[in-house]
């Protein structure tokens, strides 16, 4: 700041400005999402599809929070939530799998 003065002279100040972000967080619409396939699923077929709403209007982006092993056989689409099956489940013994779902 300066004042109108000849000479003009000046302060200085810290200023602190806390900015609030996502005040809303985004919410699945349901609590637990199940599916039961067979081991011979189609590959890229959507087993289901996950649903958040964000009430700030932020987009909202979703992936899989899971073990490396889960995650070679199931794909997020991070666009739309769709789940699906990206490698053959014949190749894993696994009779369960739990992906939770992340958003972004």
């Amino acid at each position: 700041m300066y004042d109108s003065a000849n000479p003009s002279e000046k302060a200085e100040t810290k200023l602190y400005i806390t900015v609030k972000r996502n005040v809303n967080e985004p919410k699945f619409t349901k609590e637990k999402y199940e599916a039961t396939v067979a081991e011979n699923f189609p590959l890229g077929e959507p087993v289901l599809t996950v649903k958040a709403e964000d009430h700030d209007g932020d987009e909202v982006r979703y992936r899989i929070m899971a073990a490396e092993s889960v995650k070679r056989f199931f794909f997020m689409n991070p666009l739309n939530g769709q789940l699906s099956v990206a490698k053959p489940l014949t190749e894993s013994s696994a009779k369960q799998y739990v992906v939770s779902d992340c958003l972004m």
